[in-house]
């Protein structure tokens, strides 16, 4: 029951490769379309970017980096990160769509993750399909020889091979399926599930779920996609006529993100690892890329930004041991990442990955060692088997191929040639997986193969392997003897007649498999018995001048044919659930081989050999069972129903065992996929709202500052202040130095009336702690330093702050408010009325600003326009006791008692803004 159900799933991978990969592709994320939120750095590239919006020029969004800063403005910051391709996706979106929405920018998001799923598929298959021609060739000349040799002693495994090489037929394609090499080749290769299952592993990748849902990784999966279809015109013709379209692709793919620059260097290592590999082919790749990468670090002005401590702290350790091993420690996390993600994180800045301080005696350094050593051998086994044959060299180039894919787009973000702006970022292994495609397969493969070649030495022929070599060493004689057969065809001058050759072909074969102490004679008397007993009769002339070739030369030649096929044997993945023709990698193939690989297979599937020469070896292999004499005198019926049982012993056996060995791997495979599926569901779900992010996050990584820093923020804006305090608290503890989180400490402080206990907080900034303000962002600190000062009665020093932040930035009408009570209480009456003016400016309905402006108009004296400023503020907030006490003031004085102004002056009101 177990291995039907293994059989369906294999069966599921390859006859729907299309709908498992999409399903994988687009369900698990398929929540986040109903997710409304903005997420970080959301804000900075599409909600509060012109560029992205649509609302600057084709000049803006190539002359700005990718947040919106202009690249070439003197004395200006900027992050070089320039994508403008990137940046015209979300200017095209907001076209058509007219509003500002996450909910669309994710559905394309989605339907670009499937695209890359799937062209990664066509690719792969474009990889086999490319490996496959000269199969094909070989195939189609094996045909036309074995017609041409008038063979009329056809066999079954005859017939079956000119069944097999008939759908390997190259038909001339035109237009887009010549190029799409779909219908051109029913590409055959071993495993063909691992394609598939690679394919979904990439789909559902859980690090994806940062391209997917956080909009900011839309860059990696644009530049992947044009590096899929880079890589796909190469596999169609590496001619130097292409090499302006890969240069051109090479541009847009680094306009969309700096890694799809990459792709030639890739392309390079492909060329020079290939079978037919040309070094001047790679070295004008070479050459192009270098000019692309100049002529890009022209335009960003160089490669080096500067970042700050919190995100980019390795860079400011002293010690240059310790910044060595923190950065491999990260391209060790990186690759557990790629295998193995479980605990992910939005953000992996301070202090979540801790630095290597304690150099050697971190335990953390055994996973570097474990994965460079991991990464050096799988290249050096694959580089090893570039020197094999056939299958073997197939296997170890898609391996280099796969494990290229991984390292060669990650080297960008490896900060071994600069600094990159992230510490660890998820998003940016979105092509780095797709090495997997071609990685996976190959290690499948290579699995397959070391699993049925356990030697079990103490079992010999009852065990696995004894039983699995006695198989393989009856199939190396059909070989030889398939051989003799075809070289006899060409030697005599008419065909020989079936019996004479069934009998030679038994013969053969006994004398391979080891009877050396039994006689030619002898040999051939039983051999010839058998053929009797299948109701043949030898016959003279040509049958007889063949039977007297010499026992030594077809010894010679049976030895020299058992060594080749062993040495093929050793790349064969020999198991139930290999493909049928598992050979068909090798590009010298001949009949007699494409006929020991079906055999073979169908023997490991379960299934009967249709070989004669293979019933002839049962039969042999049976009687021996019972002494010569036994089977002198055995019946023919006897004797086939001794092979077939003999037969079905061996191929029982085996494929239990094979089943057990072969089919624990496809499960382990089925089990990562499975895993990925589930991790990656639970991320999309992670992502719902920020505060079920960052909660999920800070539990995983507790020392992550930044997520301790949003979870605060994520309670603050829901008033939940002690909880907000708690998390602010907790990330100033993994480091003290953030003025960011200070401010915000302060800012729940003013909010619960506590401003005593603000200024401190402000004074710790001004001193010198400022990490995390910025130009774009100073005018908050000093305008509610300024609102403190002006609470806590210290006037003058509120001026210079206050009117320092408006400088900066005038949209502040609470610090408007601000520094005209400041004013006010300053006796600067004109000063102070111009303050509230300015604010009303920006909030023409406030009425804090309207009673203020009416109080500072009666002390001057306006008590007409004082009333018409308290009136505006009543109707806003009619039960305000500041508003209404002004308005009796103002109605004494419209009673004839001026004077009251000289016992009760008139009331002025602060409020506050939150600044996010």
């Amino acid at each position: 029951m177990f291995a039907s159900l293994l059989v369906l799933l294999v069966r599921a991978l390859e006859k729907y490769p299309i709908f498992l990969i999409s399903c994988c592709a687009v369900l698990p994320y398929f929540r986040c379309l109903f997710y409304s939120e903005w997420y970080i750095d959301e804000l900075f590239a599409i909600v509060r970017n012109e560029d992205a919006k649509n609302e600057s020029s084709w000049y803006g969004v190539f002359s700005h980096d990718f947040w919106g800063n202009p690249l070439w403005a003197k004395g200006g910051w900027t992050h070089k990160s320039y994508r403008p391709l990137t940046v015209l996706s979300y200017c095209l979106e907001f076209f058509v769509i007219g509003d500002i929405k996450p909910q669309p920018l994710r559905a394309f998001s989605i339907c670009l993750h499937w695209f890359n799923s799937l062209m990664l598929y066509f690719v792969a298959w474009k990889f086999y399909a490319v490996k496959a021609r000269d199969v094909v060739r070989s195939l189609k000349d094996l045909r036309q020889l074995t017609t041409a040799s008038g063979d009329i002693t056809q066999s079954k495994a005859d017939t079956k091979l000119l069944e097999v090489i008939e759908p390997f037929e190259c038909r001339p394609r035109a237009g887009l399926k010549k190029f799409l090499l779909w219908d051109n080749i029913p590409v055959q290769m071993p495993n063909a599930w691992s394609v598939t299952l690679a394919c979904c592993l990439f789909a559902a990748h859980p690090v994806h779920v940062e391209n997917v849902v956080y909009l900011v990784g839309r860059a990696d999966m644009m530049a992947t996609g044009i590096w899929c279809l880079v890589f796909y015109v190469y596999l169609e013709s590496n001619s130097l006529a292409l090499f302006p379209l890969h240069a051109f692709l090479c541009i847009v793919a680094g306009l969309c993100k700096e890694s799809g620059f990459m792709v030639i260097p890739f392309l390079v290592t492909v060329e020079v690892t290939r079978p037919r590999k040309s070094i001047l082919i790679g070295m004008l790749f070479l050459a192009m890329f270098l000019c692309i990468f100049g002529l890009r670090s022209y335009v960003t002005g160089g490669t080096s930004a500067g970042f700050s401590f919190v995100d980019t702290p390795v860079q400011y350790s002293g010690s240059l041991l310790t910044r060595t091993l923190t950065y491999m420690y990260q391209h060790a996390f990186y690759w557990k990442l790629i295998i193995m993600p479980w605990h992910l994180s939005w953000d992996y800045s301070y202090d979540t990955i801790p630095l290597l301080k304690s150099h050697f005696d971190d335990y953390r350094t055994l996973l570097i060692a474990a994965v460079y050593l991991h990464v050096v051998s799988l290249v050096a086994y694959f580089s090893q088997q570039l020197s094999g044959k056939g299958n073997s060299r197939r296997k170890s180039h898609m391996g280099l191929v796969g494990l290229f894919w991984v390292i060669v787009p990650f080297l960008p973000a490896s900060n071994l040639f600069f600094v990159v702006g992230v510490t660890v970022g998820e998003r940016l292994l979105y092509c780095s997986t797709c090495g997997l495609v071609f990685f996976v397969p190959a290690i499948i493969n290579y699995l397959f193969s070391v699993e049925t070649q356990i030697d079990l030495p103490n079992r010999k022929e009852t065990s696995l392997s004894g039983k699995y070599n006695l198989l393989e060493d009856r199939y190396a004689s059909e070989l030889s003897s398939l051989k003799l057969r075809l070289a006899s065809n060409n030697l005599l001058e008419g065909g020989i007649p079936s019996a004479a050759l069934d009998a030679k072909l038994a013969s053969d074969v006994k004398s391979d498999g080891g009877s050396s102490s039994t006689s030619s004679s002898s040999s051939g008397a039983k051999a010839r018995k058998r053929s009797r007993s299948r109701g043949k009769s030898p016959k003279g002339g040509k049958a007889a001048a063949f039977a007297e070739l010499s026992e030594e030369n077809l010894r010679n030649r049976n030895a020299t044919a058992l060594a080749e096929q062993q040495e093929q044997a050793k790349t064969l993945p020999r198991g139930t659930l290999g493909g049928p023709l598992a050979l068909l990698g090798s590009t010298s193939l001949d009949g007699t081989t494409v006929s020991v690989a079906i055999d073979l297979c169908t023997a490991l599937r379960g299934g009967k050999s249709s070989s004669p020469a293979v019933l002839n070896a049962e039969d042999e292999n049976a009687e021996g069972s019972r002494g010569r004499e036994d089977r002198e005198d055995s019946t023919p019926t006897a004797s086939r129903s001794r092979s077939a049982k003999l037969e079905d012993d061996i191929i029982d056996n085996l494929g239990r065992g094979t089943s057990f060995l072969l089919g624990s791997i496809f499960v382990a495979c089925l089990g990562w996929l499975t895993i990925f599926v589930v991790n990656c569901t639970l991320r999309v779900g992670h992502w719902q709202n920020r505060e079920v992010l960052f909660e999920v996050d800070t539990a995983a990584w507790p020392r992550s500052l930044k997520s301790h820093h949003q979870l605060g923020t994520v309670y603050h804006r829901e008033n939940r202040w002690e909880e907000a305090l708690h998390h602010y608290n907790m990330s100033l503890s993994l480091h003290d130095d953030n003025a960011l989180t200070d401010y915000c400490i302060a800012q729940i402080y003013i909010e619960t009336s506590r401003f005593e206990l603000a200024i401190p907080r402000f004074e710790k900034i001004m001193q010198g702690h400022g990490i995390g303000f910025a130009g774009y962002n100073t005018f908050a600190l000093f305008a509610d330093y300024g609102f403190t000062l002006v609470i806590l009665k210290r006037y003058e020093e509120a001026v210079n702050a206050l009117e320092h932040g408006l400088k900066i930035n005038a949209d502040l009408p609470h610090a408007w408010n601000a520094l005209g009570v400041a004013f006010g209480h300053m006796d600067m009456l004109q000063e102070s009325q111009d303050a509230f003016a300015n604010g009303l400016k920006w909030e023409a309905d406030q009425p804090f600003l309207w009673n203020n402006l009416a109080a500072i108009w009666m002390r001057a004296g306006a008590f007409e326009q004082a009333q018409m400023g308290v009136m505006k503020a009543l109707e806003a907030e009619p039960e305000n006791p500041v508003f209404l006490f002004n308005m009796q003031l103002l109605q004494f004085i419209a009673n004839g008692q001026p004077e009251v102004l000289n016992e009760h002056k008139p009331r002025m009101e602060m409020f506050y803004n939150r600044m996010n």
